[in-house]
């Protein structure tokens, strides 16, 4: 079979660096020659499990080119080969592993792209390499299912589960071969940034109603059931968005109802009163989604968007949500109630937090207040994380926050009399704001298309090179696969269709935002005079 080549030595033998080798290295890119070559002559010697046989140290000396070859087109080719000697030390055996390689050489292009451009997957792998299976057999190719069948899907590989422990460990496995699932799909181009994103945020709400049955099983073990009670997760940002990217947080709010709010009591050894029950009963599920066990964490949480923020209990009371909501919650608080959705709990109680919600979006509200205060708050995030680099998509000036910003203050202006506009997805409040006639349609529609473009640039730019954003760095796989997300030939097409599109949003933005803003500051400055 034809195997990838490189030019110049490879040598491996002996137990000193050979000059030649360390020279082609270099010119693959490896920065730290010496190590690799270190590296690859004790996989030479036997010195871990996957090459102890002499058939696989043969078939390994074959590979070699094809697979520093393929190293070399990666973000870092160091940390590539680092990861995949991760991966490999982990493995019993390597005959059977080489020679599918041997046989299939594209599995080394697909293995370098996961230990290059996608370090959680990488990792992941490291820790399984089982999961290269499903690679092979085409298993993580297969669709990754709705949201009931995720959480049915989780559901039964929890069943098995000895205790909490086990819970939690299982969780973290199913989750991160799921996100091992949907990495692969969108490296290999199967699936859009927009398709990711949904799926990642399904696989988040799965495991929400999945772990919180066992998370109140645990809890009631020392305090018991609350009578009557009733509790709900609400996803907020990304999360209910459905935007997901694979280093998301949660944004999440906890809210409880019991039949007496100031009396009740669990009925448990350890008898909690209704606040505190629910309070820590949210930290349980926090804790569970958040620790770290031997198979990792699931996710980081963010709970600052309850009412009054980190300084109040974490879990609230429904009345009392829905006062601070009508009476106290600042605009940008309303702002981020246009992405929330009830992911988990019960149904009742799920029912009355989406009409407290809704009823929230519709009302009236001064629009002058409302402008100048939407831009207030982008201006203050633009202090703390202003940024000219145009791959910042998120933070750069015609981003992803501006068309945030731009879709919740019309959902908030207009909601009152159109609350048809209403969606926690930003590109379907612009086509709502077009078909409905709100804002102009062919600036709705560009709106709808720049805010898809760049979720699925984002999503690309977060699985391969993490929060990097130096472009230099890029390696070509990477260029390629941002070029076929924008559907453009090349990457210098790629860029140039960002710039404009982040040009015509940042126009956007002065006209639906700043300038109305703005005209309103200057007519109090004037009437001061």
């Amino acid at each position: 079979p034809e195997l990838a080549g490189t030019a110049g030595n490879l040598v491996f033998t002996g137990t000193e660096d050979d000059p030649d080798t360390l020279q082609t290295l270099s010119s693959l890119g490896f920065s730290d020659g010496s190590a690799v070559s270190a590296t690859v002559r004790g996989w030479h010697h036997g010195r871990i499990r996957a090459t102890r046989s002499p058939r696989a140290r043969e078939l390994l000396t074959e590979l070699m080119p094809g697979l520093l070859a393929a190293f070399s087109q990666t973000v870092s080719p160091d940390t590539a080969f680092r990861r995949f000697n991760e991966f490999l030390s982990n493995l019993p055996a390597g005959v059977q592993l080489f020679s599918m390689f041997y046989a299939r050489p594209g599995l080394l292009d697909s293995l370098a792209e996961i230990m290059g451009s996608a370090p959680s997957l990488a990792e992941h792998l490291s820790r399984h390499p089982t999961l290269l299976d499903g690679v092979l057999t085409g298993r993580f190719y297969e669709p990754v299912g709705s949201v009931s069948e995720l959480t049915e899907e989780l559901v039964e590989s929890l069943t098995e589960a000895a205790d909490f422990q086990d819970v939690l460990d299982a969780a973290r496995r199913w989750t991160h071969d799921r996100e091992f699932q949907i990495g692969m799909q969108l490296l290999r181009g199967m699936i859009s940034g927009e398709d990711a994103g949904a799926a990642l945020s399904d696989v988040a709400e799965a495991n929400l109603n999945g772990l919180l049955p066992y998370v109140e099983e645990e809890f009631q073990r020392a305090h018991g059931a609350m009578p009557g009670g009733e509790f709900v997760v609400v996803g907020l940002g990304k999360l209910g968005g459905r935007e997901m990217t694979f280093s998301s947080d949660l944004d999440v709010l906890f809210i409880y109802r019991g039949t007496e709010a100031d009396q009740i009591q669990s009925a448990g050894p350890r008898a909690l009163p209704l606040s505190q029950y629910y309070g820590r009963l949210s930290q349980r599920l926090v804790t569970a989604l958040s620790a770290l066990t031997p198979e990792g964490k699931l996710y980081e949480i963010d709970a600052r968007l309850r009412p009054s923020g980190a300084a109040s209990p974490l879990a609230s009371e429904v009345a009392g949500f829905a006062a601070y909501q009508d009476k106290s919650a600042w605009n940008w608080e309303h702002m981020a109630l246009t992405r929330a959705r009830v992911i988990a709990g019960t149904p009742a109680l799920a029912a009355d937090v989406k009409i407290i919600i809704h009823d929230v979006l519709i009302r009236a509200r001064d629009v002058d207040q409302l402008v100048c205060d939407v831009a207030d708050m982008r201006e203050r995030i633009d202090k703390e994380r202003a940024t000219n680099n145009l791959w910042k998509l998120k933070h750069v000036r015609g981003g992803l926050l501006d068309l945030e910003f731009i879709a919740q203050y019309y959902q908030l202006r207009e909601a009152c009399t159109v609350p048809e506009i209403i969606a926690a997805e930003t590109d379907k409040v612009f086509e709502r704001l077009g078909q409905y006639d709100v804002i102009n349609r062919s600036a709705a529609m560009d709106m709808a298309q720049a805010c898809r473009l760049l979720r699925r640039l984002q999503a690309l730019l977060r699985l391969t090179v993490g929060v990097s954003r130096d472009e230099k760095q890029y390696p070509a796989g990477v260029r390629d696969a941002l070029a076929q997300a924008a559907d453009v030939d090349t990457f210098d097409e790629v860029k140039a269709l960002l710039m404009a599109t982040e040009e015509r949003i940042r126009n956007y933005y002065a006209i639906y935002v700043d300038q109305p803003a703005q005209a309103i500051r200057d007519e109090e400055e004037m009437e001061k005079m």
